[in-house]
């Protein structure tokens, strides 16, 4: 029961731990410069989001059936 209340510390800690950005931050990154247009139409003004959010997103968008 102690080993499974440590490990949902640990996690909660994780998810605290990761820093969030702002979508304009996002869009003027460095890492994220070739996929400005695509963050720019992908993330909301106003809400915040974890780097490896981000990649999930663009991840998920870049393998989407071309119609």
């Amino acid at each position: 029961m102690a080993a499974a209340r440590q490990e949902d510390s640990m996690e909660n800690s994780k998810k605290t731990a990761e820093r969030l950005f702002s979508k304009e931050q996002l869009v003027n990154s460095g890492k994220f410069a070739g996929r400005r247009d695509l963050l720019e139409t992908m993330l909301k003004d106003g809400k915040q989001y974890s780097v490896p959010e981000v990649e999930k997103m663009i991840e998920r968008f870049m393998k989407g059936r071309v119609m």
